[in-house]
């Protein structure tokens, strides 16, 4: 009789500690990263389910494997009737990247790079259309290049310093 209620105070247990269990959802079959000169993407083959949730200033996905990705500040009311035209090339690159303005916003234009931490590690003015930044000295990593006109953000630029070779 003693063993019948061990038994059954076990399979209790295990029926509760089931029902409250959460795992991976998702069997992985394949997945990783491609990249060519025209940009990159990472990708998970076999991902099934995913959530999203909703609130008033934004969402979040819960998944396998998500973007990050950098939106541009826009809505600034100097740029009404008014294009700009940011170009930032090669990227990925080794020793340099160009930032090229294709309009007259040059004289108030300023730059800054940060690395993943926030830490800056450049600060200059934009002074002609097409800006040679040198970050040959730079580890290999991500970095943010952020684009000011008179000391507000207009543009964040994800840069990729990769090895040489």
């Amino acid at each position: 009789m003693k063993n019948q209620k061990i038994k059954l105070s076990i399979i209790l247990m295990l029926c509760i500690g089931l029902a409250t269990v959460e795992a991976q959802v998702a069997i992985i079959t394949l997945g990783g990263n491609a990249s060519s000169n025209s940009g990159s993407v990472s990708y998970t083959v076999g991902q099934l389910l995913f959530n999203t949730n909703y609130v008033s200033n934004g969402s979040i996905t819960n998944g396998i494997q998500l973007p990050f990705e950098i939106y541009n500040v826009l809505g600034l009311k100097e740029f009404r009737g008014k294009s700009m035209n940011l170009y930032v090339y090669p990227n990925p690159t080794t020793d340099f990247f160009i930032l090229k303005v294709d309009n007259d916003f040059n004289n108030e234009l300023s730059y800054q790079i940060f690395d993943t931490s926030g830490r800056l590690l450049s600060n200059k003015k934009v002074l002609v259309n097409e800006t040679k930044i040198e970050v040959r000295d730079f580890v290999t990593a991500t970095y943010f290049l952020k684009i000011y006109q008179k000391n507000r953000e207009i543009k964040t630029i994800k840069i990729i310093k990769k090895q040489k070779g």
